[in-house]
C-alpha cells in the first residue's frame, strides 16, 4: 500500500517537473509564438502547477511536524510509564 505522504511528494514533484519543462519550453520553443490570452494561458497554467507544487511541499512539512510531535508526545509518555514501573518493582529506599 502507497503512503498518502508518498503520493503527495511524487505529486509536488511531478508538477515542479513540468513546470520546469513549462519555462524551459516558454523560454526557448515558444518564444514570440505565444499570442495575447495563449501566453497568459500558458504561464498562469506554469505559474498553477509551481503553486501546486509549493502547497503540496507545505502540506507535507505541516503534517510532517504533527507526526513528528505525535510520536514525541508518544514517547514520553511510555518513558514516563516505564519509570513509574520501574519504581514499583525497585524502590529507593
Amino acid at each position: 500500500m502507497v503512503s498518502q505522504s508518498k503520493i503527495r511528494r511524487w505529486l509536488a514533484g511531478i508538477c515542479l517537473a513540468l513546470a520546469c519543462l513549462m519555462v524551459l519550453l516558454g523560454l526557448t520553443v515558444f518564444e514570440g509564438r505565444l499570442k495575447s490570452f495563449q501566453f497568459i494561458g500558458y504561464w498562469g497554467a506554469c505559474f498553477c502547477l509551481t503553486a501546486l507544487a509549493a502547497f503540496s511541499a507545505l502540506m507535507e512539512l505541516v503534517l510532517l511536524g504533527r507526526q513528528l510531535r505525535q510520536e514525541q508526545r508518544t514517547l514520553i509518555e511510555e518513558t514516563l510509564r516505564d519509570a513509574k514501573e520501574k519504581e514499583k518493582r525497585d524502590p529507593i529506599d
